[in-house]
């Protein structure tokens, strides 16, 4: 399986698992919902729909700064969809914590740094191959 539909492949399944995590948690939560925890699904969504365009576009795996641009999306995905679930259960829980926001920051400045090593990827040619003639 190439790389770009595997990653495309494991999003899908987080989604299908945060969805199922969201219901789950719902039926122990006494009927609170929390808007955090019920549309933290898309973000993995919306990353695997990102994936599945990119992997559309000719020869990107050897362009300049793409394993920058896929560790820092992947991080940033990482870091919402947490601070997404932990403000869910906060705010099921009736709680409050400025400390949350935090990671909302910081997932935007990753997928910010993400989108700007984007520009760079096609713009600059591909790497020559590395391989030996």
């Amino acid at each position: 399986m190439k790389k770009p539909v595997k990653t495309v492949a494991v999003y899908l399944l987080l989604t299908i698992f945060l969805a199922l995590f969201n219901f789950v948690y719902g039926l122990f939560s006494h009927g609170v919902k929390s808007s955090y925890m019920g549309s933290m699904w898309l973000v993995t969504l919306g990353a695997a729909l990102l994936y599945y365009i990119l992997s559309h576009v000719r020869n990107l795996t050897h362009r300049r700064f793409h394993r920058l641009f896929v560790n820092l999306f992947n991080t940033s995905v990482a870091i919402l969809v947490m601070g997404m679930c932990l403000r869910g259960v906060i705010d099921i829980a009736g709680s409050s914590s400025d400390y949350i926001d935090w990671y909302f920051i910081v997932a935007m400045v990753g997928f910010g740094l993400s989108f700007i090593t984007m520009v760079p990827m096609f713009l600059l040619p591909s790497r020559p191959s590395l391989k030996t003639k």
